[in-house]
């Protein structure tokens, strides 16, 4: 385990300004403080087909949002990295973060030197700027569309996604079937029982659709039982 000191120091630690990186990037102030958060600004706006959710996430300021909303979730993913991930000796494997939005998760472990590609809506002010974030750290990952083709994948996070899709069970599928014998899937999503404000799908229809899929193609890890699921 001593070779994991250094992954443990650094995990989760953010080695650029993300305030100081969206200001020089988009030329405008970041909104942070402004109190809109991004699923009030969908819920207002109710985009209602893909074309409509492309719109959303070309308006810059969402982008700012979109971090905010996801800096929500970046202590429990580090945490669960630190439980799941490094201890298996991972290091240099290849990852996926798919629905990846402006790249923390993915680039966390891209900066340890693991091999990322990150899957984001295509044309989008959040895949521009996750590209902008790469070239600041020098990193040679992969960005790819929804409708580009997967690699094999150890880890993949697939957080905050599944209830945004409209075919939630083509893209479960797509994710599983790029998934080594033995890789991880962490999948995190907003249970809500009927789906609301940012949600395309509901909680309960994840629960009716993907929940039959994973016991049959994953079993849960040992080290985090809730989240993370290991390929069968």
């Amino acid at each position: 385990m001593r070779h994991l000191q250094k992954e443990y120091a650094q995990i989760g630690l953010e080695c650029w300004d993300i305030e100081r990186e969206y200001e020089d990037f988009f030329n405008q102030k970041f909104v942070k403080g402004t109190g809109i958060e991004i699923d009030k600004v969908w819920e207002r706006l109710n985009p209602k087909n893909e074309q409509e959710i492309l719109d959303f996430y070309k308006d810059k300021v969402n982008v700012s949002r979109l971090l905010i909303n996801r800096a929500k979730r970046f202590g429990f993913v580090r945490d669960v990295l630190r439980k799941v991930i490094l201890p298996e000796d991972y290091h240099k494997n290849r990852v996926l973060d798919y629905g990846c939005g402006t790249g923390e998760y993915g680039i966390m472990l891209a900066t340890l030197g693991y091999r990322v590609d990150f899957v984001e809506v295509s044309d989008s002010w959040t895949i521009k700027f996750l590209k902008q974030r790469l070239r600041n750290r020098y990193l040679q990952s992969r960005v790819l569309t929804e409708k580009d083709a997967l690699n094999e994948y150890d880890f993949v996070f697939f957080i905050d996604v599944l209830e945004h899709l409209y075919k939630p069970r083509e893209t479960f599928m797509r994710i599983t079937n790029s998934i080594m014998s033995g890789g991880i899937l962490l999948m995190v999503y907003d249970y809500q029982e009927e789906a609301i404000g940012a949600d395309i799908v509901s909680g309960k229809r994840i629960q009716e659709e993907i929940m039959p899929l994973l016991n049959e193609y994953y079993t849960k890890h040992e080290y985090d039982r809730e989240y993370a699921w290991r390929k069968k």
